[in-house]
């Protein structure tokens, strides 16, 4: 008898596991900045409208750079916009992700944050194509910094300065 409750218990785990894969993810951004509304998932695209800061919206799904979003004005409008002008609000960190659900999540089609490249916006084809462009690696040998110049912006920035050995800066 106590076998049958918890092969019935694991069977209700695994199908309600099933059910929250299915639906649906949506999370609630804020804008940080005026953005534009685009029809699809390109600067080239139409331009819906213009967003204002700290508008509120719905955040339906990712592709590459882009969240396609819905207003929360009447009447809503939907579109794309890029990535790096939302912020999610309310969102917990994942937590209480346990068991079977957690396990199936990488099969599923949501919209978890990345976490194969770690540079938002590029997905693995894009990482996988880059190639290195040696004149811009040269040119940053050409960006010097001297210790007045980095002295004077610290102080225009409202900085203190501090003196470092050299086994401080080279940690």
């Amino acid at each position: 008898m106590c076998h049958n409750r918890y092969f019935l218990l694991l069977i209700l785990l695994i199908f309600s596991s099933f059910s929250t894969l299915s639906a649906p993810k949506v999370k609630q951004g804020k804008l940080i900045k005026t953005s534009t509304l685009f029809a699809q998932a390109s600067k080239q695209s139409k331009a819906v409208m213009q967003l204002k800061i700290d508008e509120s919206v719905v955040i339906h799904k990712r592709q590459r750079a882009w969240y396609q979003i819905t207003t929360q004005e009447k009447p809503p409008h939907s579109g794309w916009v890029n990535m790096l002008n939302i912020r999610f609000v309310g969102v917990s960190k994942r937590q209480g992700e346990l068991g079977v659900a957690a396990l199936l999540s990488s099969i599923s089609n949501d919209t978890r944050a990345t976490s194969s490249t770690g540079i938002r916006g590029f997905d693995e084809k894009d990482l996988a194509n880059a190639k290195a462009n040696m004149q811009q690696v040269a040119l940053l040998d050409t960006y010097v910094v001297t210790q007045d110049s980095a002295i004077k912006f610290a102080k225009q920035g409202g900085l203190a300065t501090k003196k470092m050995s050299n086994e401080q800066v080279k940690k």
